[in-house]
């Protein structure tokens, strides 16, 4: 699908032509993922990561007095024009061969679900027993206020590099001064690479931006996070209106923003939800930090004592 994607407007997928000497390498591993055991060996990883994923978030935000943050959900996949949905097809197969809660509804029953579809959604695909952060911004406060709470001390700096130690430890050199530490969990996103490089660490994780468009007087709600199929989209009711989030661009993290990504979003919601009230919009664009074979990079470092890697989340969210 990835040339019809590339030549449509619209189409979920954009590149930077400066950033070939680093896509290509990279696409050339991604497809070698491709393969249908590897594809496999990678669901098997993923499925064993996700275990009682939600079951953690109530954990961690239990007593924090921002429980409603986090509301149980189904993941609705939403069929338009002459595509019909068919469990036998891989990205579903790989799901119901893992056992996870899937089922097709017709139209009469999708309706019932979300009544502001458009009258061209014939059919969907429920994953059931899913979960959406109404704030994503505020549960991680939520989460950084209990972690102050409980001993823990959040320092803000810019961390420009790193220094492996004689005796094991690390010192984190930064806009302030420099910082020694026994143990070091690095979390920094897309920017670890330029960090690990400090230490001759080279990973292929690249710059996948993606785009939000949040619609702040909707004037409709959705009860579930509906993923449109074909624009590879998710619209979910959050508590500042309906947020539509999606779209690949492969571009720098420090590249300045296309926000005519974000308008082909705000054009592509609103001929999903006719009754979207789009005269109130705010656009923000991310960027996910992305391995070649879809999997996040969790645990030590190979070579390194004390130094654990917690990054690479590509498309899985939380």
């Amino acid at each position: 699908n990835v040339p019809g994607w590339l030549l449509d407007k619209d189409g979920p997928i954009s590149f930077q032509f400066r950033e070939l000497p680093t896509l290509l390498p990279w696409l050339w591993r991604f497809f070698a993922n491709g393969k249908p055991k590897k594809v496999n060996d990678i669901a098997d990883m993923m499925d064993r990561l996700m275990i009682d994923n939600i079951p953690a978030y109530q954990h961690h935000l239990k007593g924090t007095g921002s429980e409603n943050l986090l509301v149980d959900s189904h993941y609705v996949n939403v069929f338009r024009g002459a595509t019909k949905p068919n469990l036998n097809d891989l990205a579903w197969k790989l799901r119901c061969d893992r056992n996870a809660p899937v089922h097709i509804v017709e139209r009469p029953e999708l309706l019932e679900l979300e009544p502001a579809l458009s009258d061209d959604c014939h059919s969907a695909v429920i994953i059931e027993g899913q979960a959406r952060a109404v704030h994503p911004g505020d549960l991680c406060k939520a989460l950084a206020e209990k972690f102050s709470a409980n001993g823990g001390v959040i320092v803000r700096a810019e961390i420009r590099s790193l220094e492996a130690n004689w005796d094991g430890t690390y010192t984190l050199h930064s806009d302030t001064q420099p910082r020694q530490c026994k143990k070091l969990v690095l979390a920094a996103g897309v920017w670890s690479t330029d960090l690990l490089r400090s230490l001759g660490v080279k990973l292929p994780m690249i710059s996948e931006r993606g785009y939000h468009v949040e619609f702040a007087n909707p004037n409709v709600t959705l009860n579930n996070s509906i993923m449109d199929v074909a624009g590879k989209f998710v619209v979910s009711s959050m508590s500042s209106g309906v947020r539509t989030a999606g779209t690949t661009e492969f571009a720098a993290a420090d590249a300045p923003p296309d926000y005519a990504r974000a308008h082909s979003l705000e054009r592509l919601t609103k001929s999903l939800l006719p009754d979207l009230n789009t005269s109130e919009t705010n656009y923000w664009m991310g960027v996910r930090p992305s391995f070649p074979d879809s999997l996040p990079a969790i645990g030590s470092l190979p070579g390194f004592n004390n130094l654990f890697a917690a990054f690479g989340h590509s498309h899985y969210g939380m």
